[in-house]
Formats: structure tokens, sequence, C-alpha cells
């Protein structure tokens, strides 16, 4: 059994005057970073902490995620009923819900496909940013288990989706070309991570009879006909066994409340509608009834693309110094990193739809949004208004950057992004707050805004289309066409993504959108001339990431101690 790497016991969060239960709090906190720590080279990185193993995702590792979801349920059981203060409370709300998450590990362990793109990410990692990084000199040993570690992974992929094929999952067959394309790139980052003139005999061997060895087998898997004789040629969760009960979990996770599949369908559809009637009426206002017409003038006059990546930065910037000056009406307090805009790695740009937000670290202070430069002829920026707003100020930055810097936050609540909704339907939230403070004054922006708030509506439809209602990658792919400005390439790339590769993730960018501008709009029409939008951010970003629930709930309670002053 492999050793726990992080073994040492940290100081709790806790002062003399704490209470029992609420040091028991403070350790099951401290429990629940340790090992999530532990099984989590990014968070490592993020941490400073030299990564001396990999996760392999073996179904023992979920079974042990499950026991100790159960473990932490007890004891929260235990504690619940006895008084603790606010902080304390929150905190042990969140521990449950992260409890809840184990629980169901190795229930869910066989309804994620190990090959698909997203779920490499933590592979990706390591041959990018935690191999090459490992002395061969100074850290043979080191090196010589992470690369052993790197094989047994690869093995459990080729494992895992046999005991899936076993209970009748399998990869769906238009998943095939992007699995196998992702899995030859990670196979040279491997080789070229282990290939050093000082990296020893030893780790050259497992290079080649165990890290490739397992990789080839891998692939040979997805490429063998047996395999591929059994791959349905439709996408979607539903159509496997127990199917539609891992995907309405899978959406409770992501969205953090239960959903009902087809009432988010309708609702994605009927907003839709709504934007449609919307930018139809803000064409028209420009001279452009007809949408085809009002594309090939901005293709013409260069509103639709920017020629270089340079251009894509300082259109970013230009917003972003818009915006800045504004701050201090929406937000009494805000992060004190640093914030920027720089390119990706053009090497990894061609297996990135988008760019992403980097949180700042100890080695890079700033937190930047890693745009790509590349594809620029299909990559329209008529929505980097809105792009910009929600991965930077008042975005991602305004969240992840503060919540990492609050030092009475809990190691698990400040560096764990588990909570997509929030962190989503925030940074969508954040973007929309452009409207109100006349940032897109320009029509075209404001189109563009339209437009990519069109795309997430369209991502309702698309999600619980494919995989709770039976809808092919065509009709969602039409969906996306019909709403987005994407390319085919994106297109088919976006329809994977929410079919095979992480189901019911993309629900929360607009679920989580509505539930903001809700608790919002309920405490604006309670409090009326008493509402401050200032006070009303710092509730709902005050505590850190937590189910949209929490935050309703937090928001009620602020309003409820207004109203009940005499």
């Amino acid at each position: 059994m492999r050793r726990a790497l992080y073994e040492r016991n940290l100081p709790l969060m806790s002062t003399p005057q704490s209470t029992a239960a609420e040091v028991v709090v403070s350790t099951m906190a401290d429990e629940l970073w340790q090992h999530h720590l532990s099984m989590d080279p990014y968070l490592q990185m993020r941490s400073g902490v030299a990564t001396e193993r990999l996760p392999l995702r073996t179904i023992d590792e979920a079974e042990r995620d499950t026991a100790l979801g159960r473990n932490l349920l007890a004891r929260c059981k235990a504690v619940e009923a006895v008084p603790i203060n606010d902080s304390a409370r929150v905190t042990l709300a969140l521990i449950r819900d992260h409890a809840e998450r184990l629980e169901r590990s190795a229930e869910l362990w066989h309804a994620r496909f190990p090959v698909t793109p997203y779920q490499l990410f933590d592979l990706n990692i390591a041959l990018t940013q935690v191999l090459p990084t490992v002395s061969p000199t100074k850290e043979a040993g080191r090196l010589l288990a992470l690369a052993e570690d790197l094989a047994v992974a690869v093995e459990t992929m080729d494992g895992k989706l046999v005991r899936m094929q076993q209970q009748g999952w399998v990869l769906p067959a238009p998943a095939f070309a992007g699995s196998i394309a992702t899995l030859q790139g990670l196979k040279a980052l491997a080789e070229q991570a282990l290939t050093r003139t000082d990296a020893g005999a030893r780790v050259s061997r497992v290079r080649d009879e165990l890290v490739l060895t397992a990789f080839d087998r891998l692939l040979a898997r997805l490429d063998s006909a047996e395999y591929r004789a059994s791959a349905p040629s439709t996408v979607g969760l539903s159509q496997f066994p127990g199917g539609a009960e891992a995907y309405g979990e899978l959406a409770r996770q992501s969205v953090t409340y239960a959903i009902d599949p087809e009432q988010v369908h309708r609702h994605g559809v009927e907003q839709l509608s709504s934007y449609d009637e919307q930018k139809a009426e803000l064409r028209a206002s420009l001279g452009f009834p007809d949408e085809a017409d009002f594309l090939r003038y901005l293709r013409a006059t260069g509103r639709l693309h920017c020629p270089t990546a340079q251009d894509v930065e300082d259109l970013y910037l230009k917003h972003i110094s818009r915006m800045e000056p504004l701050v201090p009406q929406l937000f009494s307090a805000t992060p004190k990193a640093p914030y920027g805009v720089a390119r990706l790695d053009p090497a990894f740009e061609a297996g990135m739809s988008y760019g992403y937000y980097e949180p700042p670290t100890d080695a890079v202070p700033v937190g930047n949004y890693r745009y790509n430069g590349s594809g620029l002829e299909d990559r329209a920026q008529l929505n980097a208004a809105t792009l910009i707003f929600h991965e930077l100020i008042p975005g991602h930055h305004f969240h992840i950057a503060r919540e990492s810097e609050d030092p009475s936050l809990p190691k698990f609540r400040s560096q764990i992004p588990i909570y997509g909704a929030y962190n989503e339907g925030w940074a969508e939230y954040a973007a929309s707050l452009a409207v109100e403070l006349g940032l897109l004054d320009d029509p075209y922006d404001r189109y563009g805004h339209l437009v990519h708030q069109s795309f997430v509506c369209s991502r309702l439809v698309a999600d619980t289309g494919l995989n709770a209602l039976g809808m092919s990658l065509d009709e969602a792919a039409g969906w996306i066409r019909r709403n987005s400005f994407e390319s085919e390439q994106q297109i088919a790339s976006e329809t994977l993504r929410y079919s095979t590769d992480w189901p019911g993730q993309a629900l929360g960018y607009r679920l989580g959108y509505e539930q903001f501008w809700a608790a919002r709009r309920e405490a604006e029409s309670e409090l009326e001339t008493a509402f401050d939008v200032r006070a009303f951010h710092e509730i709902v970003l005050g505590s850190g990431g937590r189910p949209l629930p929490m935050v309703r709930d937090d928001v009620r309670q602020w309003v409820g101690s207004i109203t009940s002053k005499p």
C-alpha cells in the first residue's frame, strides 16, 4: 500500500478558546486539505510542494475516497448538534458537502472515461510541469518514482477501459480520434521528459519497458477491432447501464443542487428565443435585419477577428482599462495580487479550445488570463469585453485570487476549486455587470455580449440533450452553431466535451449566473433603497466558493439582518 505523502500534523485553525467541537471541525478541514493535496499535482504545484508521487486513479483510490467520505460524514453528524461559532458552522457544512462527494467516488468511478482530454488533465500537468522540473542528478530517486507511477497510471487507464467495457460502458466512436490524438501527444511528452543524458539507466529502462509500452498497449486497445466493434456510434451517458443516474449525480455535483434535465433543457430553449429577439432588435438598429449579412459585414470590416496575437492582447487590455476605474463602485475589497494578460505557450495552443485563468502562485504572483493566440482567422473576438471581464476582473481574479489570499479560510476552502457552478456562475454574473456600468455602449460589444449569453444558454440545451434526452451530436452542434460564433472544429470539441468527457460541467455557467442574479434581485426587492451592491458582493464573495443554495441562504440572512433592525 502506498505510503501517505503528507503525514505531518499541521497547526489547527483553532484558538485556546475554541470548543472541542470547533477543534474537531478544524481537524477535519485539515484532513480534507491534506487528502486533496496528496492526490493532486496541480494543487501541489500551486502550493509550492514537490510532487513525490502521481495519482493513479485506480478503483482502490476511489474506494479509499469513499471510505474517507463516510468517515467524515459520521464525524460531521456527531458535531452538527453541538453549538459552534458561525465560521466553524460554514466550514462544517462545506466539509459535509465534500464528504458526500467523496462518498460517491467508487460508485461514479466507472462513469468517467479515463482517456478523454479533460480527464487527462492530471497527466498533462505531470508531463508538462512536474517531470521536466525534476533534476535527474539531484533527485534521481524522485524521478524514478514518478516514472514508475506514470507507467502504472497509464496501465490503470487500460484496465479501467476493460472493466468499463465489462459493465457495458465503451467509449463512443466519435470520441476516438480526439482521445487517440491526446494520448499520442502525451506519449511524446513522456518520452521527452524521461529522455535526458543524465537520467541514468534505470529511468531509461522504466521509460522504454514500462511507460512507452503502457502507452502503446492503451493506444492499441483503442485501435483494436474488438474494442471498436463494441463502441456505440451515439454519445451521452443515458445510453449506458445506470448512465442516466450517473449523469444526474454528476450534474448535481457540478451545479450544487439537483436538476431536472428536461426542465433545464426547456429553460435553455426559452432563453435562446429571448436572446434571438434581442440580437435581431440590435442588428436592425444597425441596419442589418439579416444575420448572414451582418456576419459578412463584420468579417469585411475586421470587427469579427484580430489579425495578430498582440492585437488580441491589446483588445483585452483596452476593455480592462475601462473597467478598472469603476471597480470601487461595486467592490469594497479586492485581491492584493495584480493581474494581467499573457499568451499561452504556442506549443500547447492546438490542444486547448480557449484560454484560462491562471491564479497567482508564490512563483508567479500575478493572476493571468492565458489567452489562445492561435487560429485567429476562426477565433471571433466580438465578445472580447465579456470574455475578459469573465476571466479576469471582476470575474475569476476577484474570486479566486481573493479567496486564496484569505488566511481566515481553511486551505480546503481557499485552495481547492471544487465548486464549478459558483466559480463560473460568479464569472458570468461579474461579466454582466458591464451592462449596468455602461461599458457595452458600443453596439458591437453589446452584440458580442448577447452572442456570448446565447452560447452559454446553448450549453444547457446541448448538455442535457446529449446526456439525458437522446440528442445526437449533429443536433447539439446545430444548437451551438446557430447561437455562437464558434468554428466547426470548436463546435465538435464542445459537443464531445459535454457528452463523453465532462458531462454536466457546462451547466454551471448559466445556472450559476442565474442564481447570483436571483439572489441579487431578491435582495434589491426586499431592501429597496437600503440595498448596497458593494455589501451584496461582499456577502457572496467573502466566504469563498460554496454550493449555490448556501449563497442564496447567506444573502437572505444578510437581508434579514437589515430588515429586522428597528
